[in-house]
């Protein structure tokens, strides 16, 4: 199924590349027009300036940057298991039956708990 291509079409590999050169392109201009205004609106950039504009870079710290990284890390695993867990069983089941989602028992024991 994946491989009916009609004679004169583009081989994929072909179609992949001058997507991927359009989309290196299309960033590479999006950077350098927000360099540019990013003087005008006084949020500078040190680590794109110095990427851009060759002069001697800031030192970065490499407590923030871990700190960063293992932050992303965690958003990223939350976001998936909340995917998983949270959103995905909505998504296959009949419209009359639709399941609970975990944080009602929640709700409902917290309910309780106020109301006696």
């Amino acid at each position: 199924m994946g491989d009916q291509s009609v004679s004169g079409d583009s081989p994929t590999s072909l179609i992949v590349m001058i997507n991927l050169i359009f989309q290196v392109l299309y960033m590479f201009v999006l950077i350098k027009v927000g360099i540019r205004l990013q003087n005008r609106t006084g949020l500078n950039t040190p680590i794109l300036n110095g990427i851009v504009y060759p002069k001697a870079q800031l030192h970065i710290s490499k407590k923030w940057l871990i700190n960063s990284i293992v932050g992303t890390f965690i958003g990223s695993v939350m976001i998936i298991l909340l995917d998983l867990f949270v959103f995905s069983p909505l998504i296959g089941a009949p419209m009359d039956q639709l399941p609970s989602p975990i944080h009602t028992g929640i709700c409902a024991k917290w309910t309780l708990r106020f109301v006696v």
